[in-house]
């Protein structure tokens, strides 16, 4: 490529980008946060962790408020490397 080219083919495009600047309409607002029905989310949790015969142990937090919803959330648990890959699946299964 010719770069004695470049600042031409740059002085050439500002104009096309500020009219393309100054086109643009009204930003849309962003969606406001639903406030969440943590009561029945715990009692949810809850009723799963009741269920399981294990030690069962969970920390949610919402990052728009910083609610956090705990159950035996400052115990450490020794975790179970296997368990991360069925459940890292099903996220990326979500997110695309």
């Amino acid at each position: 490529m010719n770069f004695r080219l470049l600042p031409l083919v740059a002085g050439l495009a500002l104009p096309f980008t500020a009219c393309a600047q100054a086109t643009r309409t009204k930003p849309v607002p962003a969606a406001r946060p639903i406030r969440a029905d943590t009561t029945a989310l715990r009692r949810t949790l809850d009723s799963i962790a009741n269920a399981h015969r294990g030690v069962v142990g969970y920390s949610v937090i919402d990052i728009d408020n910083s609610v956090r919803l705990s159950r035996r959330g400052d115990e450490t648990f020794p975790t179970a490397s296997l368990i991360k890959v069925p459940i890292l699946v099903t996220v990326y299964d979500l997110v695309a």
